[in-house]
């Protein structure tokens, strides 16, 4: 009957061990989803605001690319595509 008891009580703390492994891989699992969340926020908000005279001057460059091609538009619309080209 010894040899009963001995070999439940290592089966218990086999399944103790398995138990607490599974809690350990599911703590790393969330916290490394949290954590790419974190860098992907992060990279997101890194993205730099373009300042005035970037747009003025993506915006003329459409303006000339209108011109060269005979294209229909405003300076309303080439403000819109310099704004379109730096949201991308």
């Amino acid at each position: 009957m010894s040899e009963n008891k001995a070999t439940k009580k290592t089966a218990a703390k086999k399944t103790a061990a398995k138990k607490a492994a599974k809690k350990t891989a599911a703590k790393k699992s969330t916290a490394t989803k949290k954590t790419a969340k974190v860098k992907k926020v992060a990279t997101a908000s890194a993205k730099e605001i373009p300042t005035l005279a970037q747009l003025q001057e993506a915006a003329y460059f459409h303006f000339l690319e209108r011109l060269r091609t005979g294209s229909a538009g405003d300076p309303g619309t080439d403000w819109a595509a310099a704004v379109a080209q730096f949201e991308s």
